[in-house]
């Protein structure tokens, strides 16, 4: 089974597109023989539109109910298909959302960030600032630490840090509940593959942000052999992990593409 992060590692940083598409063609052959899993933040209604809309297009019709599974919001949402090719979406009712703070959240991006950051209204479970479609990184990551220590000054002042935590990754930061998080949505595939009865022997994950590793931490707690292929720009200590991690070359999907191309018969 292949699990891939989707910003930075499917989709261009910068334009939230993707802009490479031999992209497409790895995933599209990767669901003709393995499991395709997508682990993202991205709320449903964003894979759908940018990623998973024009993978649809390319297997024109191939039956993926036990081939594809899709984990947006941490954990929070998740979405499959059926015999009939029909999508199911599931949302878990368990997690703390907080729709006062959304609300405020919200004007603080209208009235201080807004040059670099939207608030993503798509979000179901969590809350979630992004940075603009073509905004330079390295600017973006001055107003991304300044955001993220305002918003934990908050959640303190409202006696919400006990139910919430702030996190950031490339180009997000995050107030979600505490218990979700990359390897929160490991449990949901997890249970997806055992519902369905099929046998996972190893899994290859792919991410760009140090929160990504989570995956491979969960997976080697329950004892699944796990390769990890680091494609992110932050400096990573392999020797801190379980399990081996590949950092690739080039950076991104870039990255993505190098790792897929030097070790499977894809392109």
């Amino acid at each position: 089974a292949f699990i891939f992060d989707i910003d930075g590692v499917i989709t261009d940083t910068k334009t939230k597109k993707i802009k490479e598409l031999q992209i497409l063609d790895i995933l599209s052959h990767i669901l003709t023989e393995s499991l395709l899993i997508l682990n993202t933040g991205r709320s449903l209604t964003w894979i759908r539109e940018r990623v998973l809309d024009p993978l649809l297009a390319k297997v024109n019709g191939k039956n993926l109910s036990n081939s594809l599974f899709v984990v947006g919001e941490f954990g929070g949402a998740s979405l499959g298909f059926d015999s009939s090719g029909n999508i199911n979406v599931f949302k878990d009712k368990s997690i703390f959302y907080d729709s006062v703070l959304a609300g405020e959240v919200s004007e603080i991006i209208l009235n201080e960030s807004s040059e670099s950051m939207i608030f993503d209204e798509t979000k179901e479970t969590m809350i979630t600032t992004e940075m603009r479609d073509g905004y330079f990184i390295e600017k973006y990551k001055k107003a991304q630490k300044k955001l993220k220590s305002k918003l934990k000054e908050i959640l303190k002042d409202k006696k919400l840090e006990d139910k919430l935590d702030v996190q950031s990754d490339t180009i997000a930061v995050n107030i979600l509940d505490k218990k979700v998080g990359k390897d929160y949505a490991v449990k949901k595939i997890l249970d997806w593959i055992k519902e369905r009865g099929l046998r996972i022997d190893e899994f290859t994950a792919f991410g760009d942000s140090i929160s990504d590793l989570d995956m491979g931490k969960e997976l080697v707690k329950r004892r699944y052999d796990i390769k990890f292929i680091y494609v992110g720009t932050d400096r990573l200590d392999k020797k801190k992990y379980k399990f081996p991690i590949f950092i690739s070359t080039k950076k991104f999907e870039k990255g993505t593409i190098e790792y897929i191309k030097g070790n499977f018969s894809v392109l």
